[in-house]
């Protein structure tokens, strides 16, 4: 899985440049997030915007990084997801376990805060 990261507002903003995530792709992003929480880290923003296709798997896996991310007194919040992606999230009342923005900017504007 190719991901761009980078550290901005408070975040470590964790962006998949495939257009597809699902099961098979959860353990290098986990890998990815785990050491940023071993070297400090605690708020992440995922930016959905480059994925057009995500499965039920792949949401679950992003519900198993929140979760990994709780126990480490850490958080994650998305952005940018759009078409079927923003469908699955929607359908999946995703917005009562996440904060979802629509853009990167617009989460940036929150402070990163546990």
């Amino acid at each position: 899985m190719r991901l761009e990261n980078k550290e901005s507002g408070g975040y470590v903003v964790v962006k998949p440049l495939d257009a597809r995530f699902d099961a098979t792709k959860a353990s290098e992003l986990k890998d990815v997030i785990r050491k940023f929480v071993k070297s400090g880290k605690h708020a992440f923003l995922m930016n959905l915007s480059k994925l057009l296709y995500m499965d039920s798997r792949g949401l679950g896996v992003i519900i198993s990084i929140k979760e990994m991310l709780e126990k480490e007194n850490s958080y994650i919040v998305l952005c940018g997801a759009k078409g079927t992606v923003a469908n699955t999230l929607r359908i999946t009342r995703m917005e009562f376990i996440f904060k979802i923005f629509e853009t990167e900017e617009d989460a940036l504007r929150e402070p990163a805060t546990l």
